[in-house]
């Protein structure tokens, strides 16, 4: 970054504001009139005047709410030298702390910088000041009930936000270390934050990290199982996707209560295999789980989504994908329930690979791609991947030619009911 820029709209190219530095008054002063056109200035203090800031607009000075953002990027590394000596005004310490804060870094500053309250919950909770900070900016809470609140010990903030309120969880939000803070992590930790189970497997974490908290809200079983501590280690991306393919494969066989007593991911890969087989050895289409009619037959399934091509062909009875997981070696019998209430669909790749494809439905049509399995769960080799995928590409291709053609055709009867 080679100078200070708001952040511009992608694709643009914004021109590089003038910034002036005064050592007396350790003020940074940004002139943004070849950028908006108009005569424009943001001023901003150094540390010991609590980075305050305001705007200078036509020559009128306008004063922003007090902890408000000035809508810049201020902390990023620079070769601008003024905006340099401006942030080394800030101490060290303080910069590292809010180093993976993102667009709150300077509100949570100017906090820290005017109320002895925030700055001791920066140094002892910054990410409970972060959440409060948060809570109060969505839900419209005053500046006054804001800091007053930081006055308070850290389990009655919690309670506050209406989270599990106990010192203990207090603390844990000290090992939370994502590599940058976001909303979407915000939104993970408040939902984490409210789950008894899932705060019982985190306080076993040393470290909570961006991974555990994604893990723990997309895959809730783990909330609950030892597995979690070691499929959160797993360095491969791959390994890990695979593992949790199994894990959900074992949820659909229902069979949470035998995962609650397994620690290792080959007591996982044997129950997933045993289960499997006893599935798939009943091979008239009841599977586990699957609704039937009155008289215990199972309900039929819908038509395919896609009729396939002469290779990629649709799997359409209960008896029938039953039989694939028993050919196959997996568990895609598991997916009868969902394939008879139109959440899936599952086809068959018979060449090069022999391959098992499952699609997930959104209003009766194929929306993605939801896992290619060879035998025993073999991974698929590139060029299925690549079959697969082109299919798919078509099918969105053909799709969105379809919607066109019924606009174009709802467009040409509108004209023609006017003309007449």
């Amino acid at each position: 970054m080679s100078a200070l820029a708001p952040y511009p709209e992608p694709d643009s190219v914004a021109p590089a504001p003038f910034t002036r530095w005064c050592e007396e008054n350790e003020t940074l002063t940004i002139d943004l009139t070849s950028l908006f056109g108009y005569p424009c200035q943001l001023v901003v203090s150094g540390w010991k005047d609590q980075c305050a800031w305001y705007s200078v607009l036509y020559g009128e000075i306008e004063h922003p709410e007090t902890y408000s953002d000035p809508g810049m990027d201020l902390f990023s590394p620079t070769d601008d030298e003024n905006i340099t000596r401006w942030q080394q005004t800030i101490p060290e310490d303080i910069r590292s702390r809010l180093a993976h804060f993102g667009r709150w870094w300077f509100s949570l500053l100017r906090m820290a910088c005017v109320h002895k309250e925030a700055m001791d919950l920066l140094e002892g909770n910054p990410l409970l000041l972060w959440l409060w900070l948060c809570h109060c900016q969505i839900h419209k809470i005053s500046d006054d009930v804001m800091i007053a609140g930081l006055g308070q010990k850290q389990a009655v903030l919690l309670q506050a936000m209406e989270l599990i309120a106990t010192p203990a969880n207090a603390r844990m939000l000290r090992r939370v270390v994502p590599e940058q803070l976001d909303e979407q992590i915000r939104r993970r930790i408040v939902e984490l934050w409210r789950c008894y189970s899932a705060l019982e497997t985190l306080r076993h974490c040393p470290t909570i990290t961006e991974n555990h908290l994604r893990l723990l809200h997309y895959h809730p079983i783990l909330r609950e199982l030892p597995l979690f501590y070691t499929i959160v280690e797993q360095d491969c991306p791959w390994t890990r996707t695979h593992n949790l393919n199994i894990l959900r494969d074992c949820v659909r066989m229902g069979l949470n209560d035998i995962l609650r007593r397994c620690r290792t991911l080959e007591s996982l890969q044997r129950i997933h295999d045993r289960y499997m087989v006893r599935q798939n050895r009943n091979g008239n289409g009841t599977g586990v789980g699957g609704q039937k009619d009155a008289n215990g037959k199972p309900l039929p399934f819908p038509a395919p989504p896609h009729p396939g091509t002469d290779r990629i062909l649709p799997i359409t009875t209960p008896a029938d994908l039953q039989r694939e997981g028993e050919e196959m070696m997996h568990c895609v019998g598991s997916y009868i329930r969902t394939v008879q209430k139109g959440g899936s669909y599952i086809y068959r790749l018979l060449e090069p690979q022999r391959v098992t494809i499952g699609v997930t439905l959104r209003n009766g049509e194929i929306f993605a791609i939801e896992q290619i399995k060879g035998a025993r769960n073999a991974m698929a080799t590139a060029e299925v991947r690549e079959i697969v995928n082109e299919w798919f590409v078509e099918l969105k291709r053909a799709r969105k030619s379809d919607s066109s053609r019924g606009l174009q055709q709802r467009a040409d009867d509108l004209l023609a009911r006017i003309a007449g």
